[in-house]
């Protein structure tokens, strides 16, 4: 797996959802949020690409960590969208650097975050572009498909299908923010849901392809 178990565990889970970065602190089991704003709805642009519109978002993000965190080494996991493109990480990934968070710092995938101690198990993740639909065993994504966020409601269930190829596996999505539509199957897994299921556990590497200083 990716994880280790550890007493450390984590202190803070920073989810980069479709309309606010959502930050688990777990030594105040609180949660709060940063808005992303944007001027304009752009179809199939994320809002997070306005954190490097201004500097509010840095300002916010050290608050929300507690200050500088380079003061206090924090372990931090950033969970990003499924369908993020490479030029998105990089840029998440240099935001992450810049408010301070490279000491300790794992970049992943949301669908890995969902139910780490499911040894096998279906995610389902959205973003303003799409359904990703993840085969997730033992801590690694082994199939994964697509579905356009305009056909979703149609193709969804049909994806989820394929990727089960008849097993019958568990289905987790993150209940965070609204879907675009009901979703009548698996089970929703709120903030701190994720984040208590990540209490334990430690990721050794970075689950996107960067080499920052990990724990």
């Amino acid at each position: 797996m990716k994880f280790r178990r550890t007493q450390k565990g984590i202190d803070y889970l920073l989810w980069i959802g479709n309309d606010s970065i959502y930050i688990w602190n777990r030594k105040e089991n609180r949660e709060e949020h940063i808005d992303l704003s944007s001027e304009e709805n752009i179809p199939y642009i994320p809002k997070f690409h306005t954190i490097w519109d201004g500097t509010y978002s840095f300002d916010a993000l050290k608050r929300a960590l507690g200050g500088n965190p380079w003061i206090h080494i924090k372990r931090v996991i950033m969970a990003a969208p499924d369908d993020i493109t490479r030029i998105e990480k990089q840029a998440l990934w240099e935001f992450a650097l810049m408010a301070g968070m490279g000491r300790k710092l794992a970049l992943c995938s949301q669908s890995l975050l969902l139910n780490p101690l499911a040894a096998r198990y279906i995610s389902v993740t959205w973003s303003c572009r799409c359904f990703s639909i993840c085969l997730v065993n033992d801590g690694a994504i082994v199939r994964k498909t697509y579905v356009n966020i305009f056909n979703a409601q149609k193709g969804l269930i049909d994806g989820i299908k394929k990727i089960d190829s008849g097993e019958n596996l568990p289905v987790f999505f993150p209940q965070i923010e609204p879907p675009p539509f009901p979703l009548k199957i698996g089970a929703g897994l709120a903030l701190d849901r994720i984040a208590e299921n990540l209490s334990v556990f430690h990721p050794t590497e970075s689950m996107f392809p960067f080499k920052g200083k990990n724990a």
